[in-house]
């Protein structure tokens, strides 16, 4: 076929499979560089060679590997392929599913080629291989896939053929981790002269996980009496990982109780009182993390009614 090795001036096809060691990786030739077929320079044909390889593999996984050889006019097909670490030693395991591939094995490397039958002699234009990889055990890295390929004329000779070669890299998948925090900006207890008005928390939202998240937030409220309520200026935040976001949540709360509270103004009977907002954070992925803020309602920091625009430094606690 495809791959012809010149010995003492006689020719011995290798229709059969090419010579280990052939696929141009690191240290290694091609058969155009051999000699074998050498009619036209390498990679210089109209065709073209492509790898179906996994853009990223997880350890122990089998994974599908396609090899792709195309050149209109030709007429028969061979290829050879290794996986190599970083280092140049072999890289998982690639097993043949058919009679169409083989694998042998040189300087501890591992080698698919085609066979006889997988050469496809007649069929024009182009052809393609799958067999499987097993992906390698953790810390070996990254994988290069090195591969040749002949796309002949069929001509039972080594003239007229044209040699391609290619190189794909898959790198190791990193386990995806969702992660989402919240935190309040500045004080999380704040005391508000005005329950209708309430006050407002700068939310910082975190993605602290490895992928882009959509996360969602989501607010809930209970207090010692009347109507509580809490709202949030968005409840959607797409953030890249490690990405923040500050969000404004703004509360009020006793509503109801507001003409009482402003009667009673100095009076020590008012209990001191308190809010409890619940602020639940959920991402895409289900990941979900809830935080408890508290909203005081006891007046520490409301105005006399005698005075009204009386600083802070002159506000008098209720007693």
């Amino acid at each position: 076929v495809a791959l012809v090795l010149a010995v003492h001036g006689s020719a011995l096809a290798f229709s059969g499979g090419p010579p280990d060691e052939s696929t141009g990786a690191l240290g290694e030739s091609t058969c155009h560089q051999s000699g074998c077929h050498n009619s036209f320079p390498l990679n210089s044909g109209p065709g073209s060679l492509t790898l179906n390889v996994p853009v990223s593999y997880t350890p122990g996984q089998v994974y599908t590997i396609a090899v792709n050889l195309s050149q209109i006019g030709q007429m028969r097909w061979g290829f050879e392929l290794t996986a190599l670490k970083s280092d140049g030693t072999r890289a998982g395991t690639l097993t043949p599913p058919d009679g169409n591939t083989q694998v042998s094995e040189s300087s501890g490397k591992q080698y698919m080629k085609h066979t006889s039958a997988g050469t496809a002699l007649g069929k024009a234009n182009g052809t393609s291989w799958n067999f499987n990889w097993i992906a390698p055990a953790p810390g070996v890295g990254s994988v290069t896939f090195y591969a040749a390929g002949n796309a002949a004329n069929g001509n039972g000779n080594n003239q007229g053929d044209y040699i391609y070669t290619t190189a794909r890299i898959s790198t190791v998948e990193i386990p995806a981790v969702y992660g989402v925090t919240l935190a309040v900006e500045g004080e999380i207890s704040r005391p508000t002269d005005n329950p209708v008005e309430g006050v407002t928390y700068p939310l910082n939202v975190t993605n602290t996980g490895n992928r882009g998240d959509t996360i969602t937030l989501s607010v809930s409220s209970e207090g010692t009496e009347g109507l509580v309520v809490g709202s949030l200026s968005k409840a959607l935040v797409n953030l890249s990982p490690g990405a923040s976001e500050v969000i404004d949540t703004a509360t009020a709360a006793h509503a109801t109780a507001l003409s009482d509270i402003a009667a009673a103004c100095g009076d020590s009977s008012i209990p001191r009182e308190g809010v409890n907002f619940t602020f639940t954070v959920t991402s895409g992925y289900d990941t979900q993390e809830c935080l408890e803020y508290q909203q005081l309602i006891d007046g520490n920091q409301r105005r006399g009614p005698s005075d009204p625009e009386a600083s802070s430094a002159d506000r008098k606690p209720w007693r």
